[in-house]
């Protein structure tokens, strides 16, 4: 979900000041060019799956270093990604309907 985009603010030690970077686009954005890091792994959208949250609908695919800032510092999710917890629950929704529509079954 963060692949190679920008952010407000860095979610790891990563993540590279986006005006650092040698791009022409530079000098007219600010922010964090998150590179992930660690593979893909299903982060729960709301409540965390320990508490009994079921998976689907509620899957985001985050890097393991996303996934794992996200459990650690939900409250600044938003202000670092500029993801809010209500854009996170869309998308969540978003990839479990269009798993539905490729054939795939809800377990």
């Amino acid at each position: 979900m963060l692949a190679e985009r920008l952010t407000r603010g860095p979610v790891s030690h990563y993540d590279a000041p986006y005006e650092n970077l040698n791009h022409n686009a530079a000098r007219v954005y600010r922010g964090w060019w998150h590179n992930c890091w660690g593979g893909m792994t299903p982060a729960h959208v709301g409540k965390h799956q320990a508490t009994g949250a079921p998976d689907f609908g509620v899957l985001v695919p985050l890097c393991k270093v996303a996934h794992q800032f996200y459990d650690e510092h939900r409250k600044e999710w938003a202000k670092a990604t500029g993801f809010t917890e209500r854009q996170m629950a869309s998308a969540a929704a978003g990839y479990a309907l269009r798993y539905v529509e490729r054939g795939g079954v809800p377990a």
